[in-house]
């Protein structure tokens, strides 16, 4: 004859049982992961022992694509955030603004760069306001300049010629001059 425990009692055994339950599942997920990982390796060593010259299987980006759409970052999930933030900074602005229509895990990603926003809504201000020969020499230096140096030009408040305030950055050889150095260099 089964023991009538209490609510509160059967409740928590219950809750011990699941619990027990959920790790057996993730321990038996990750022995499945370790020994398909390790089947991979030995398939590799094999193709290698029995090929030297072929290190295994044909990994051209027509075989490896997936034709399914990838929620988060995909492949570079795989680099920590660090390197991903370093990649990202160093493409240009161009690049980033196409990242960002991947998905929303890339935008996120894109916009933690330092300032994103204040850096692109200022690029955006002064190509409206540029004159066409301004605006075609800003697109130039946009095209060519890295998301790094942009947010130097963009963000630094101080004029590389008097060290006075800056009101806007001017571009003239990719130095940064408050408007009275650009006005008197002219």
């Amino acid at each position: 004859m089964r023991r009538q425990l209490p609510t509160g009692q059967e409740a928590d055994h219950r809750q011990l049982r699941l619990q027990e339950f959920w790790r057996w599942a993730n321990e038996t997920r990750s022995a499945e992961a370790a020994r398909r990982r390790q089947s991979q390796v030995a398939e590799h060593h094999r193709l290698v022992a029995t090929r030297p010259l072929a290190l295994g299987p044909d990994l051209s980006l027509a075989q490896t694509a997936s034709t399914e759409p990838v929620a988060g970052l995909g492949r570079l999930a795989i680099l920590p955030n660090e390197v991903v933030m370093l990649v990202l900074a160093h493409c240009t602005m161009r690049a980033l603004l196409n990242l960002t229509r991947v998905n929303r895990g890339v935008r996120e990603l894109v916009h933690l760069l330092p300032d994103f926003q204040c850096v692109k809504s200022t690029l955006v201000l002064q190509l409206e306001r540029a004159s066409p020969a301004y605006q075609k020499l800003l697109v130039g230096v946009l095209k060519i300049t890295t998301y790094r140096g942009l947010h130097f030009l963009t963000t630094t408040h101080q004029c590389e010629k008097c060290n006075g305030a800056l009101a806007s950055f001017r571009a003239t050889r990719l130095k940064v001059l408050c408007n009275g150095c650009f006005v008197r260099r002219q």
